[in-house]
């Protein structure tokens, strides 16, 4: 059996013997003189054909071939195929024995070559016929053309080696000629040496060996030609070659990542260029698969090429017959790969970045954007468009400063439309640019074209003929902007967002400087604005939580205002705050601000009123100044979708809670209605005098509308003018005019409503003089008449006549008695008349009018600080009467004077002799003027005596009112004013006043304080025309009527200090008058009866102990007949004087005599008080808890300086002092209280006072510091009536506050609500003992005066010259005539009427400001005048 055949494998080759013996042939045969180069040819031919084939020892490719296992067998595939390419082409001629067109660097040195061998001697050349230099030169010039082609051919497999061509050479010398230069002349000064040692030697060679002489010239052309040529190739072949040993190197590089990649065949890599930091490697895919499949195999490829870098695979553009690339198609076969180090990224927008860098980037960049999303545009170029930087060095043609922006134009074979482009792709393509990228869809006939670079930096130096501006890349960023919005806002819309119209944009401020931006879109076709209106409340969160955000339509094209456009609509918007409510909204000249402010507004407040459809702003109007704090707008709306007028004034609270707006208006417009909406016209400015009729206007028509007032046919009054008080512009005077049906009777029984739905607190109709079908209309917001009002010292400085309080209108209130001679003045007691008085008289005297006042009641303790310049001021009646006599005589004297010089009036007078005016005060005139009952005669002598005293009084009081009667009639031309005044007015009362006919038709009257109807009807002329002065009315608020006009509200003038204050600026105007100034009443005074032994004298002062407790008995008028001596014995040796005086009630009590002769009572000591729990605290307030306000039986009363009269149950009180704890008072008298009631509290000596209200109430503050000092303290009881009024801030009441204070503190309280009328009562005193767990004996005082069985009572001591007092007095005459009121049987309606006996008390009610809320109030100085 045969052996199986083995492959042999290839012999050696034999190259290196054969060529080391062809030349060591060719050296000889040149020695011998024959043409030895052929050999050197020869020995080529034989190692051509005698080279023996590679083998390989790899896998085998996809034909079955083995493949190189190593490079070793592929560098000997190399050498194989080299010497296989020799074989025929070193015999044959082809086309590498020709130069070309660019001939190689190989080319000539076989030139070179060939001719050096031409010149090698040859001896015998007959067998070579002369033929052996061109035979070596031949030789020469094909071994090295043929060996250097093929060598070029087979170097590197299937890469053929280019050749260093001529056109390398140039482009070294462009590239480097300095280079080129210095390397020619390098190689011809060495050839010139060559050429020189050749020139010497050879000849010499050539003459020993016998053969001829080379030429020099031949020499020397070879050396000079040489030299160069060997100096340059290296150069020359780096040049030519650099690139093509790239692409082996790429090649190489790209063979291991096919394979990788299992690509069999895999791409031909052809070409590898560098565009700045990228590497763009070109391939031929192989025929069968094409270009295209590797276009999605960037995922595959990225893991071979590591990392660091980024890439894409790119189309390359198709070719033409020409080899020329075609715009807009894709090659078949070819394709590029692109790569970028991830570190090394251009900068698009650096002005010195290549455009090809640019270009290349684009490419990528689009491939990136579109892979996965859409077909990849084919690009065509980019194109700068800003200006180009001049050349390094030349700074005076660069560029200003500024980035580069490119346009980047392309093709879309294979589609989508620009406009997804734009939509899908800006983004990513921003992402891989690292640049601002923009795409206009609409750019290149619609082919669509993108920008990128510094489009938005305003430093960009825009190329003047690109025609493209900043403004116009900001506009293409706001389309892109908008769009996203859009596609966020409204999701359903996103592929048909609505188109910005850039051209609409723009931007307004308002006053505070917010910028609002305004924009309008057109919508797509088919889609209208209300499908977009839907998701304006998802749109501010596209614009970064924007504050503001409105929709509105865009104005139609017809000339209708606020027709909206079908297709159009508007956004505004603002990244700051704006308004919430058009109060606070200004306005700003020649801006749309606020009218696109307004629009948003609107919309949010019929969203919230769920009317169906959003209105488009008409008109808007600010209707105040732009200074005003808040302000008022006039909007004209035109409604759509069905919503008419009455919907919006329907819905007109809603809007205006909405807008948290004070006020709100609706009125009807041509096409919707008219709001108008703001502050309250009072609080602002108004830009015109006719805004505010307007608003006025508008105002009352609502109000006219809600408190159901109209005329026949529902017509409403009609404004017609508006103006306001001079002096008080808070109250507004309106007119209107009447429609049929009304008078001004409508007005009087709805003014609460009126108040009520206008919003003010004041509000006061006014007859029009002599216009029936007119009113006027006095409103405030607040009420505009102070509850304090101070005195106008200056105005009473100037004024004619007398002012006495402030009015509505915020002018002073005066008298003047050239209008209503005189004067009456009503009111109840705390209602301000004696202040008003006051006022009167100080306004008569700074005038140096002649004042006479009579004030039998109270002693004139209301005038005294008039007293030193009065002409007259009378105490009793008697004196009244005597006063008005001499009035009257002085009247008689004038009229006289009158009528001697022809005059009608003392006023017309010669100043020399012309009279002072007269003005005669009477309070509580009708006490003045009533007749006391008179009591039938009886056989009591007493009686008799006080029964002739009464007719007496009463004789005298006709006196004055016979008087009063003719100086009302008779005095008026002799100028004499009477000022009556009373607290009550009986409805006949003036009737009653002898020719009062004259009187009440010349009087001016004042009623002061609450008043119901009847005292209107009393005291006024029209009551019905009176204004209301509401349920609260503060003391000094009253009525003022003169026969010119209606009544009017007024409020008296009044200072804390009262008389101190009067007096003081009366001594710093005018003198006191002499008393010869003044009326003697002597010769006047009526005869008096005359009482029996005298009067009594009011007993003396009895002083005690600091401990003990002084009882003040006050002033007490006895006769002798009124007193019991039957007890009393005297010795001879006992002076009265200083006679000692026994009591049963009080022992041991002695009466000296002091150093003065006054005497002096000596009180013993005081028994032992009960124990006092110091645990346990009492707090007593005075007026209306232990001082009711209401006169009762068994009530005592005193004066209290500062305060006037008080009154007290002395029974209570002792009680009170019973009680074994320590007590305080907690009251506005403050230290008042322990100096008047310390003799009936005495263990109360402590007034507690606090400056804050951090509670809410003064008092309740005070407590609770007064507890933080006394911590010991557990049980607490507190009297006070003021605890059950209500906190104004909390609506609670001040006893539930304390409550819960003193709770908190740990202390058991007992808070007491006494009625104030009451006072405490014996019920309420009950449970305070049983709270203290203790009792008191109820002790009743049986005689005004007495106090508690534990105080020490004074006994009274005599006047100077009584010769005795009894033991024990009968006061119960007097106890009847102080405690039994008239009654009207009487005849008198005065309850306040006090019999002569009795010496005259002020005023129950004396101070007219008491507070009626519980807050502290002034006192004055101890050194009071009433003291």
């Amino acid at each position: 059996m045969a052996a199986p055949r083995r492959n042999q494998a290839p012999g050696k080759p034999i190259t290196p013997l054969v060529m080391l013996g062809a030349a060591a042939a060719a050296g000889y045969a040149i020695y011998q003189g024959y043409p030895g180069i052929a050999l050197i040819w020869a020995g080529l031919l034989v190692s051509a054909w005698t080279h023996p084939p590679a083998m390989f020892t790899g896998k085998k490719d996809a034909r079955g071939y083995p493949s190189p296992a190593h490079p070793g067998e592929q560098a000997t595939m190399n050498k194989y195929r080299h010497w296989e390419d020799l074989k025929f082409k070193l015999v044959l001629p082809n086309v590498d024995w020709l130069p070309g067109l660019k001939p190689r660097l190989s080319f000539l040195v076989a030139l070179w070559a060939g001719s050096a061998a031409y010149l090698i001697p040859v001896k015998d050349e007959t067998y070579t016929n002369g033929y052996g230099p061109w035979i070596n030169a031949a030789a020469a010039f094909l071994a090295i053309v043929q060996y250097s082609a093929s060598r070029r051919r087979t170097q590197v497999a299937d890469d053929e080696n280019p050749g260093a061509r001529v056109d390398s050479l140039i482009a070294l010398a462009k590239k480097n000629v300095a280079k080129v230069i210095g390397l020619t002349i390098a190689g011809i000064v060495v050839g010139g040496i060559v050429g020189t040692v050749a020139t010497v030697l050879l000849p010499l060679a050539t003459t020993a060996f016998g053969v001829h002489a080379i030429p020099d010239p031949a020499i020397w052309a070879l050396v000079l030609t040489g030299g160069p040529l060997a100096l340059l190739s290296r150069a020359w072949i780096t040049e030519a070659l650099e690139h093509w040993r790239i692409v082996v190197a790429a090649r190489e590089e790209w063979k291991g990542r096919w394979e990788m990649l299992k690509q069999d065949p895999a791409p031909r890599l052809i070409d590898r260029q560098e565009v700045g930091s990228a590497i763009i490697d070109t391939f031929d895919a192989p025929a069968g698969t094409g270009a295209a499949p590797y276009f999605v195999m960037a995922d595959k490829i990225n893991p071979t090429l590591g990392t660091g870098a980024k890439f894409a695979v790119l189309d390359v553009p198709n070719l033409d017959s020409n080899n020329s690339p075609v715009p807009g198609t894709k090659h078949p076969l070819r394709f590029e790969i692109v790569r970028w180090p991830s570190d090394q990224m251009p900068d698009i927008t650096d002005p010195e970045t290549p455009k090809e860098v640019v270009y290349q980037l684009v490419r990528c960049a689009i491939a990136w954007a579109a892979d996965g999303v859409y077909s990849r545009p084919v690009i065509d170029d980019v194109h700068l468009l800003t200006c180009p930087p001049a050349p390094a060095g030349d700074d005076e043609k660069r560029a200003p400063a500024g980035g580069a922006a490119w346009a980047i134009t392309w093709y879309l074979p294979d589609g989508p439309p620009p406009s997804y482009i734009r939509a899908n792709g800006r983004n990513e393509m921003q992402d891989a640019l690292q640049a601002h990228v923009l795409v206009d869809h609409r750019a290149q006939n619609g082919n669509g074209c993108a920008y990128a670079g510094a489009l938005l930096d305003p430093d960009t130096n825009w190329d003047p003929s690109c025609g493209l501006t900043t403004k116009d890349m900001k506009k293409l960023a706001d389309e892109d902007q908008w769009n996203n919005r859009w596609a966020e806002a409204a999701p359903k819309h996103k592929a048909n967002p609505p188109v910005m119209e850039a051209s609409t944009a723009s931007t307004a401020r308002l006053k505070n400087g917010v910028t609002i931006n305004h924009l309008a879109f057109i919508t797509r076709q088919g889609m209208t604005p209300h499908d977009f209106f839907l998701f304006e409340p998802a749109l501010p969160s596209t614009l970064n939580a924007a504050p503001f955000v409105a929709m509105t339509g865009f104005p139609g094209t017809g000339k209708r205002p606020g027709e909206r456009h079908p297709q159009a609509f508007s956004v505004h918007w603002s990244t700051e705050s704006v308004p919430a409510k058009p109060d606070d909204l200004a306005p700003v000249p020649r801006s749309e601000g606020p009218k696109w402010v307004l629009a948003g507004l609107v919309n949010q407040a019929f969203k919230a009123a769920k009317l169906s459809d959003r209105p488009e702003i008409a008109a808007v109007t600010c209707l105040t100044k732009p200074e005003s704090r808040q302000h008022i707008w006039k909007i004209d709306l035109r409604l759509y979708g069905g919503v008419t007028l009455n919907d919006v004034r329907g819905m007109a609270q809603r809007i205006r809670q909405h807008w948290a707006s004070d006020w709100l208006r609706v009125a009807a417009a041509q096409d919707g209605c008219t709001i108008v909406v703001g502050a309250r016209p009072s609080k602002v400015q108004l830009a015109s005098p006719r805004h505010e009729q307007y608003l006025e206007s508008l105002n009352w028509d609502q109000v006219f509308l809600d408190s159901g007032i109209s005329g026949i046919g529902g017509m409403m009054p009609v404004l017609t003018n508006v103006d306001h008080m001079p002096r008080n512009q808070q109250v507004s005077i309106l007119d209107f005019d009447l429609p049929t049906g009304m008078d001004f009777t409508s007005f009087t029984g709805v003014r609460t409503k009126l108040e009520s739905n206008s919003g003010n607190s004041f509000v006061e109709p006014r007859r029009i003089k002599n216009a029936s079908n007119k009113i006027q209309l006095l409103t405030c917001e607040v009420n505009p008449m102070p509850e304090k009002a101070g005195y106008d010292w200056d105005y009473i400085d100037s004024s004619d006549f007398i002012p006495f309080a402030t009015g509505v209108d915020g002018e002073p209130v005066e008298y003047n008695f050239r209008v209503d001679a005189h004067l009456l003045c009503a009111g109840a007691s705390g209602g301000g008349k004696s202040v008003l008085l006051q006022s009167l008289a100080y306004g008569c005297l700074i005038r140096e009018y002649e004042l006479y006042v009579a004030d039998p009641t109270k002693g004139g303790a209301d005038f005294k600080f008039a007293e030193p310049y009065a002409k007259a001021f009378t105490a009793t009646p008697f004196e009244a009467a005597a006063m008005m006599k001499g009035i009257y005589a002085e009247v008689v004297r004038r009229k006289n004077l009158n009528t001697a010089h022809e005059v009608g009036n003392y006023r017309d007078l010669p100043e020399d002799i012309r009279p002072k005016h007269m003005v005669i005060l009477l309070d509580e005139f009708t006490s003045l003027m009533g007749q006391d009952p008179v009591p039938p005669a009886s056989d009591d002598p007493e009686m008799d005596i006080e029964r002739d005293m009464i007719i007496a009084t009463n004789r005298a009081k006709t006196e004055v009112g016979v008087y009063a009667g003719k100086i009302a009639r008779e005095a008026r031309s002799a100028g004499a004013t009477l000022i009556l005044a009373t607290q009550k007015l009986a409805a006949k009362m003036l009737d009653t006043i002898p020719g009062a006919g004259d009187l009440k038709v010349n009087l001016s009257r004042l009623l002061m304080g609450k008043a119901t109807y009847g005292d209107k009807q009393s005291a006024l002329r029209a009551p019905q025309d009176a204004p209301d002065l509401g349920d609260a009315i503060p003391p000094g608020r009253g009525l003022f009527e003169t026969t010119a006009g209606a009544a009017m509200a007024i409020q008296a003038w009044y200072d804390p200090a009262e008389q101190i204050v009067l007096r003081e600026k009366l001594s710093q105007r005018i003198e006191p008058l002499a008393e010869s100034a003044k009326l003697e009443l002597t010769p006047f005074m009526m005869k008096i009866p005359e009482v029996a032994g005298g009067i009594f004298a009011p007993a003396p002062a009895v002083r005690r102990p600091a401990t003990a407790a002084v009882v003040d008995l006050g002033e007490i008028e006895l006769a002798f007949d009124d007193l019991d001596w039957s007890e009393l014995e005297l010795t001879e040796d006992q002076p009265a004087a200083a006679g000692t005086v026994q009591d049963d009630a009080v022992e041991d009590t002695v009466t000296t005599v002091n150093d003065d002769g006054d005497d002096e009572l000596l009180w013993p000591e005081d028994e032992a008080e009960p124990d006092v729990d110091e645990t346990s605290v009492v707090f007593f307030d005075v007026d209306g808890s232990i001082s009711p306000f209401t006169f009762r039986e068994g009530l005592d009363h005193m004066a209290a300086p500062g305060h006037g009269t008080v009154m007290f149950d002395p029974a209570v009180l002792g009680r009170m002092a019973a009680l074994p704890v320590l007590q305080a008072w907690l009251s506005p008298w403050e230290d008042d209280a322990p100096d008047n009631f310390g003799h009936l509290l005495p263990r109360a000596v402590e007034a507690l006072i606090a400056d804050t209200e951090e509670t809410g109430w003064w008092k309740i503050d005070a407590a609770l510091d007064w507890l933080r000092e006394n911590p010991r303290i557990r049980r607490l009881v507190w009297i006070d009536d003021e605890l059950g009024s209500e906190d104004p801030i909390l609506s609670l009441t001040y006893q539930d506050i304390a409550a819960e204070a003193f709770e908190a503190a740990g202390v058991e309280a007992l808070l007491v609500v006494p009625n104030a009328d009451q006072g405490v009562t014996d019920s309420e005193l009950d449970e305070i003992e049983a709270f203290f767990d203790t009792s008191s004996p109820r002790t009743r005082a049986a005689v005004r005066g007495e106090v508690p069985a534990e105080a020490p009572v004074a006994d009274l001591v005599p006047a100077p010259g009584v010769t005795a007092v009894p033991d024990e007095l009968d006061w119960s005459e007097m106890e009847a005539d102080v405690a039994t009121p008239a009654t009207e049987e009487s005849g008198v309606e005065d309850p306040f009427t006090v019999p002569a006996p009795v010496t005259a008390v002020p005023d129950l009610f004396d101070d007219p400001f008491a507070e009626t809320a519980p807050r502290k109030r002034f006192v004055p100085d101890d050194d009071d005048p009433f003291a």
